[in-house]
């Protein structure tokens, strides 16, 4: 198995103490799995689609090939096997849609997914939006594989693939986390406001205009009312750099959810920034998380990161 048995255990029983994956009962699990189940067969199926979009790029390798050590052999690959397997992966993907419970398939499918990953890293420059989904193919591809039927198995599956979106989410806290160390740590030692200036939003989307000749309606309202944009900056960086808090706390899974669309959105009508392979899959995993605690909006609230450091009573006990 992909983890360690005793590290699922470990993982699984502070979860439990803390409200979290399935809130302690069996009844919990079982809704949790089933709702896995039927989440994997979409994710094949726009793995697909992203596994075509790949085929729109160039065939050949070009320049001095740097292959990964465990695709070593791409560089004996001629441009007719890469076009090959550019198009089988999305059928691959397609077939183990339509079969989730063949696990011939889903494996073969997502090995050659991950596969097609290592293509486009050698013989172009993949999209950044494109490299989460490996992330997540590659976790898939060692999920432990069950009838279902035993409790422990299908608490060692719910672990897993709660695993595997942590590998996904990565991608944002570590942009997160960069805009914040970079943009706000240092600049500052460089003389400079950089990410706590309130006109960050309105430079950075200016020079992307003059640089692309491209304006967009909202761009330009945006340089107008700089300190708006400013705000949602911050707030952006610190929601990318605390997404993984949703683990821990799993009532906040759709907030986050529509935290980051609403950014993926704003960033394409500004700065015609997409991902949207990153865009895809957040808005299905995130907005629709098998893991998701519904609870009161009043304490859904106390649970945002920000707010629950402010209300906590060690917080006050300081003063």
């Amino acid at each position: 198995m992909f983890l360690n048995i005793n590290f699922l255990k470990n993982i699984y029983r502070k979860l439990r103490e803390n409200r979290s994956l399935a809130n302690n009962t069996i009844a919990n699990q079982n809704r949790t799995y089933e709702n896995i189940k039927k989440q994997l067969p979409i994710i094949y199926m726009v793995l697909s689609y992203f596994a075509f979009l790949q085929v729109r790029h160039s065939m050949a390798l070009t320049g001095e090939v740097r292959t990964p050590i465990l695709f070593f052999y791409l560089k004996y690959y001629t441009a007719d096997i890469f076009l090959f397997f550019r198009w089988i992966t999305p059928f691959a993907l397609l077939a183990a849609a339509c079969f989730p419970n063949n696990k011939f398939t889903v494996r073969l499918s997502l090995f050659l997914y991950v596969h097609l990953g290592a293509i486009a890293n050698v013989t172009t420059v993949p999209e950044n939006g494109f490299r989460p989904s490996i992330w997540l193919a590659f976790c898939l591809l060692f999920m432990p594989w069950n009838d279902g039927q035993s409790v422990y198995k299908r608490t060692m599956f719910n672990l897993h693939y709660w695993f595997s979106l942590i590998m996904f989410s990565f991608a944002y806290s570590a942009a997160g986390i960069w805009k914040i160390l970079w943009g706000g740590v240092y600049q500052l030692f460089e003389g400079r406001l950089g990410l706590w200036d309130p006109q960050a939003m309105a430079y950075i989307i200016a020079e992307y205009c003059l640089r692309t000749i491209k304006t967009f309606p909202i761009g330009e309202w945006f340089i107008e009312n700089y300190f708006l944009g400013w705000v949602l900056l911050i707030g952006a960086s610190f929601a990318e750099a605390t997404i993984w808090i949703v683990f821990l706390r799993p009532s906040l899974w759709r907030v986050y959810g529509v935290l980051m669309v609403v950014m993926h959105t704003t960033s394409k009508m500004t700065l015609n920034i997409g991902f949207e392979q990153q865009y895809i899959l957040t808005g299905l995993i995130f907005l629709n998380s098998p893991f998701e605690v519904k609870d009161s909006l009043k304490r859904t609230f106390l649970e945002l990161p920000a707010v629950k450091f402010v209300s906590s009573r060690s917080f006050f006990k300081k003063f």
